[in-house]
């Protein structure tokens, strides 16, 4: 039960709580689990709206129609880009690659050259053979200064790689 007039901060912490549930779950390779936690979350930023449909097509349409009429807050848009790419990373786990595919896009929507979505989008499209976007992501990337040593790492291994196929010398 939402308590009556919740305030900014209860719709914050819960929406916090769902993605650390959200993020837990993935860690655990229990995708389809992680992908409720995530949505909850949204749902949560969205002020426990119960429009959001749990048909995965439907939900995908609400998404696509709910963010266009609305006047996000920056750090706002920071939180639903993160979402947005862990949802698609959840959603590559599970082999679903147009929801993946979707919630990258709409993630690079809330924060263009956001390096964590681009760098998802890459393996999608390494995984596809384009290896064209593939790079050019990767790229941006690498050319982030927002972007942990981790993530910058892996996108050098993945640039490589791209290179090796295409007998271009490394850096």
């Amino acid at each position: 039960m939402v308590p009556l007039g919740a305030s900014e901060g209860f719709w914050n912490s819960l929406a916090e709580y769902f993605r650390n549930y959200g993020n837990a779950w993935f860690l655990q390779g229990v995708h389809h689990v992680a992908l409720d936690g995530y949505h909850n979350s949204l749902r949560s930023l969205d002020k426990g709206t119960d429009l959001v449909p749990r048909n995965e097509a439907l939900r995908m349409e609400f998404f696509t129609a709910s963010e266009l009429g609305k006047d996000w807050s920056d750090p706002r848009k920071l939180q639903l880009a993160t979402l947005f790419s862990n949802m698609s990373a959840a959603h590559n786990h599970n082999h679903s690659r147009s929801c993946a595919f979707e919630c990258c896009e709409k993630a690079l929507r809330f924060r263009p050259g956001y390096p964590k979505a681009l760098f998802q989008r890459s393996k999608m499209h390494m995984a596809e053979n384009r290896m064209g976007p593939a790079a050019r992501d990767l790229m941006a990337v690498l050319a982030s200064v927002d972007c942990s040593p981790q993530l910058l790492e892996q996108a050098q291994k993945c640039l490589d790689i791209i290179r090796e196929g295409a007998g271009l010398e490394m850096r």
